[in-house]
Order: structure tokens, then C-alpha cells, then sequence
């Protein structure tokens, strides 16, 4: 059994407003990484903090579980660690957990699938993206890979400096080539929306 969580906990101090619920494509930043979730797991759990009861009024008819940290204000680490340790409690059964961002609209299911099955594939605790210099979100955890990252996770930080902690074998970085383009600012978004329509 697959899990997909989805952190959406933030206040989005950047962006100025929720971003979870700018719209790209048709659809919200939020709908849009709930709907690609559910083409790669079982069951999908959004982490919602700030502007909880309003951003889920938005995603109440889609097909996801939500999850409130009600200390989102103390960081992603604080969400990704309460987000993981409720599946790891209700959710035994699950043998890998996916840990996406609401805000990197061009990541595809496939991509979501691969990290998944390589998982699955390997003897590894933890599958994650490549980036220049690190590993990082999205990526897909065993539960005793869960387990690590909530022991070693700080509050403030994301899920980066536990992935780096993960020994060589138990770890494997895989290369996106989906756009890892996460939406911080509203430039950000309307570049987005600019090369979309070229």
C-alpha cells in the first residue's frame, strides 16, 4: 500500500496569499497535487496549518484525508513529522510514503510512480529527487525510513537534512526530468502561466 502526503501547511509569506489555492492550468496549485497523488497512491493525506478550515473547504469533494498541525508556524519539519508519524500510527499496512509539495505544479504521476516502484524495487529506506548539491522533495519513504526522518528532522527545516542522513545504501537520488519549479512568489507563478500559453 502506497501513501501520498501532501504538505500544504505554510502561510505562503512569499507568495502573499494562500498559494494552495492560485489556479494553474484549471484547477488550484492544491487540487492539481491532489489529483496527481491519487494517480500514484493508494491514499493521499494533505498537511494543512494555516488558513486550515478555508483551504479545506476548498478540496472537501476530493478524494484526500486531511491532517492538521496545528504547530504549523514552527516550520515544514514541524508538518512533515506530524504528517508522517499519523500514517506510520493509522495506516500500519502502508510500505512506502510519499512526501510531496503543493507548490511544484510540473512534477508528473510518473515521475511520482517512479520514485515509488524504485522503492519497492530496492533494499533503500528512501528514494529522492536529485538536486544539484542534495536530495530532496518529492520522495518516498519505507516506514523505518519514515521513522528516521522524524527522529532526525528539526521543526524548522525540511526534509533535505534527513535525506542526507540516510547511509549511502539505504538511499537512492533519482533524476527528475519533469520542471522541479517550486511557486514561492507571484512572479513565479505568472512565468509559469506566460510559458504555458507559448
Amino acid at each position: 500500500m502506497r501513501t501520498a502526503l501532501i504538505m500544504a501547511s505554510g502561510s505562503s509569506s512569499r507568495f502573499g496569499r494562500p498559494k494552495q489555492l492560485e489556479r494553474f492550468e484549471g484547477e488550484t496549485l492544491l487540487a492539481r497535487s491532489i489529483r496527481l497523488a491519487n494517480e500514484s497512491a493508494d491514499c493521499v493525506f494533505v498537511v494543512l496549518g494555516f488558513e486550515c478550515e478555508r483551504i479545506a473547504g476548498t478540496i472537501a469533494s476530493i478524494d484526500a484525508e486531511i491532517i492538521v498541525n496545528s504547530d504549523w508556524s514552527k516550520g515544514l519539519g514541524s508538518s512533515v513529522k506530524t504528517g508522517l508519524s499519523h500514517l506510520i500510527e493509522n495506516h500500519p499496512a502502508a510500505t512506502s510514503h510519499l512526501i510531496m509539495l503543493a507548490d511544484q505544479p510540473l512534477i508528473s504521476s510518473e515521475y511520482f510512480n517512479t520514485l515509488c516502484q524504485t522503492l519497492e524495487k530496492n533494499d533503500v529506506d528512501c528514494v529522492a529527487t536529485r538536486y544539484a548539491k542534495h536530495g530532496g522533495v518529492p520522495a518516498c519513504f519505507s516506514t523505518a525510513g519514515a521513522r528516521f526522518v522524524i527522529e532526525r528532522l528539526d521543526d524548522g527545516a525540511g526534509a533535505k537534512p534527513a535525506i542526507a542522513e540516510f547511509s549511502p545504501e539505504r538511499r537512492i537520488l533519482c533524476e527528475c526530468t519533469d520542471p522541479l519549479i517550486d511557486i514561492d512568489t507571484e512572479a513565479d507563478l505568472a512565468r509559469l502561466r506566460e510559458s504555458n500559453a507559448s
